[in-house]
């Protein structure tokens, strides 16, 4: 589940994604039809094929489609059954769970589409839109309509009873730099792998957006990275925050030893954070905490405040700490952090002139 999470000694508080509130119902319009399928023809072993063999498939609505081994032998891919071959086989565009799109029809049959104007998840919608299936009454759906997609729950609605769940599928994902023919998160700038067992590096890709030009005539909301139509109030990023009672207008990233800072979800390694890739550098932020301790292109960060000297932090107990690797792609010569380590000793620094 989304919301609050401890990974890799960060600890994330802001409003829980878990606890947002998205409409199963309203979802299923379209679904029911190819896209979730059933192989008529079994399989030479469990989890296994023969690379490259076509069998035949079924659709829930009964539309006959073929799906072919993968390379590896690992399983086979999904099921393409007519009008789905108009589609690219990976990537954005592709229809396929996780691809963005604007209506139904730029997803796969049996998909549905949840466009970034909506307002099911607790009021706001996924940036460039999201090919989704619900699953709350079948995990197994998603494995069926594409392997390389898990079931997540959204919502439990704070009860113990399963029935009532908010889950959909989204795109399986693995931490680190994806391979050159890798379609992890459907090569989204907007989708990010989030770890969803701590160590594990196995994740699932969530909604990320950078700005609001990201979100059309909305705005971009680094609590929820989820497009909405009023910027969420509150402290900006790298100000002081207690992740007991946040007062950010994006989440509290928990450093630990007295060290807190407000924060927004990102994509590792990039500006993202409210700002435009064109308005820099200098950034102001970078997307530069790694939750998982091991991410790569691609996963799920943290932002933090970047700087030139110790002034620019804004806050009495920080530092301008040098980071030369960060200035060709920042312009700014370090990030804020606690004036001391945890250890006690002394953060290197970068006094004003």
């Amino acid at each position: 589940m989304f919301g609050r999470i401890r990974q890799g000694g960060r600890a994330w508080q802001g409003v829980p994604f878990a606890a947002l509130v998205l409409s199963a119902v309203s979802l299923l319009t379209g679904v029911g039809g190819c896209g979730s399928t059933e192989k008529s023809t079994p399989e030479p072993s469990a989890g296994a094929c023969v690379p490259g063999r076509s069998i035949a498939c079924t659709g829930s609505d009964g539309c006959a489609g073929r799906q072919i081994c993968r390379k590896d032998g690992a399983a086979y891919d999904v099921c393409v059954c007519a009008g789905d071959e108009t589609f690219a086989s990976a990537g954005p565009s592709s229809g396929l769970l996780g691809a963005t799109c604007s209506d139904a029809r730029q997803c796969r049959k049996g998909f549905s589409c949840l466009p970034p104007t909506s307002d099911l998840i607790g009021g706001e919608g996924p940036s460039a839109g999201l090919c989704v299936l619900d699953c709350q009454a079948d995990s197994s759906v998603c494995e069926k309509a594409d392997p390389d997609t898990t079931c997540v729950v959204l919502a439990d609605n704070g009860t113990d009873d399963t029935s009532d769940d908010t889950a959909l599928c989204l795109p399986k994902c693995t931490l680190g730099d994806p391979a050159a023919n890798d379609d992890k998160c459907r090569g989204r700038i907007d989708l990010v792998c989030s770890e969803q067992t701590a160590g594990t590096g196995l994740g699932y890709c969530r909604p990320a957006c950078r700005s609001d030009l990201d979100c059309g005539t909305r705005v971009c909301d680094l609590r929820t990275g989820l497009c909405a139509d009023t910027a969420p109030a509150g402290d900006p990023i790298g100000s002081a925050c207690n992740p007991a009672e946040p007062t950010c207008s994006g989440g509290c990233v928990d450093h630990g030893s007295d060290w807190a800072e407000c924060s927004g979800v990102c994509r590792l390694n990039t500006p993202g954070c409210g700002q435009a890739s064109s308005s820099g550098p200098p950034y102001d932020f970078w997307c530069f905490l790694d939750p998982s301790n091991r991410g790569g292109e691609g996963d799920l960060g943290y932002c933090t405040h970047t700087c030139d000297c110790n002034d620019d932090c804004g806050r009495a107990d920080a530092v301008c700490e040098p980071r030369k690797s960060l200035t060709p792609d920042t312009g700014r010569k370090g990030i804020c952090a606690s004036k001391m380590f945890a250890s006690g000793g002394a953060r290197p620094n970068l006094p004003c002139p």
